[in-house]
C-alpha cells in the first residue's frame, strides 16, 4: 500500500514468467501478498470489486490483453497499467482507447514505475507524448467526420483505415443482410455490374475474402452497422 492523499491497493497479475519480476518487491510497492497468479487472464472477472484498485499487467505474460479489452470490460472498479510493454505506438494508442491508465515500455519500467503509479493515483494518465497526440488526432478526425451524418459509419472506420463511399455502405447494408448481387442492383436501381464493382472495392477495403468474412469484420469495428440493420427490419 501507497500512502500520499490517496490510499491505493495493488495487485499484479503475473503468468508463467512472474518469476523474472521479482525485482519489483525493492521499490516497496508490492508485497507478496498482493501478487495473484493467474494462467489466463481472461479467466479474471474484473467487475467484482476488490481491494485492489490499480491492476499491473505484465504484457510479456499476456501479450493478448489490450487486443482483449476491444471485446469490453468494466474498467469502473480498477485502474489497468501495463508494463513490459514494446515500443509500439499503435498498440500504446489501442490502450489508451480502450481505457487503459499507464503503458510501460520494457526499459522504462524500472526507473519509471513509482511515478507512474503516483500518477495514476492521482486521476492522471502515463502515455508517451506520441501516443497521446495521435489519440488526439484521431478524436478530433472522428469528430469532425461524424458531423457529416452520411459518414457517421465512416467515423467509427477510421481507426482500422478504412473509409466506404457513401454507395458502398448502402450497398454494405444490403449485403449483410444476406441479400444477393441482383437484389441489391433492384433496390438500389443500378446495375449488375456495378453491384459487383461495389462489393469488390468492400472486400478489398476490408481485407475479406467473403461475405462471412465482411459480416465478421462489420461486427468488430463498426457493430452499430448491424444494430442499425436491426432495428430498420423490426
Amino acid at each position: 500500500m501507497m500512502s500520499g492523499e490517496k490510499e491505493v491497493e495493488l495487485a499484479l497479475v503475473v503468468g508463467q514468467n512472474g518469476a523474472n519480476l521479482n525485482w519489483l518487491s525493492e521499490l516497496s510497492l508490492i508485497s507478496s501478498s498482493a501478487v495473484q497468479v493467474v494462467s489466463d487472464v481472461r479467466l479474471v472477472n474484473w467487475e467484482t470489486p476488490s481491494s485492489a484498485n490499480i491492476v499491473i499487467i505484465n504484457h510479456e505474460d499476456f501479450p493478448g490483453f489490450i487486443e482483449s479489452c476491444l471485446e469490453g470490460s468494466n474498467f469502473n472498479l480498477v485502474s489497468f497499467l501495463i508494463i513490459n510493454a514494446p515500443k509500439d505506438i499503435d498498440l500504446e494508442v489501442k490502450a489508451l482507447d480502450v481505457g487503459i491508465r499507464g503503458y510501460l515500455c520494457n526499459r522504462d519500467v524500472k526507473s519509471n514505475l513509482k511515478r507512474c503509479v503516483e500518477q495514476i493515483i492521482n486521476g492522471e494518465l502515463w502515455f508517451s507524448r506520441q501516443a497521446m497526440s495521435r489519440a488526439v488526432k484521431n478524436s478530433f478526425r472522428l469528430k469532425r467526420v461524424a458531423n457529416d451524418k452520411a459518414n457517421y459509419h465512416n467515423a467509427l472506420a477510421i481507426e482500422c483505415d478504412v473509409v466506404l463511399t457513401p454507395k458502398e455502405q448502402k450497398v454494405l447494408k444490403l449485403l449483410i443482410t444476406g441479400a444477393k448481387n441482383t437484389e441489391i442492383a433492384d433496390k438500389l436501381f443500378i446495375s449488375h455490374h456495378t453491384v459487383k464493382t461495389h462489393v469488390y472495392n468492400i472486400f478489398r477495403k476490408t481485407e475479406s475474402r467473403n461475405r462471412v468474412e465482411v459480416i465478421a469484420w462489420v461486427n468488430k469495428h463498426i457493430p452499430s452497422f448491424i444494430i442499425d440493420q436491426a432495428a430498420t427490419a423490426h
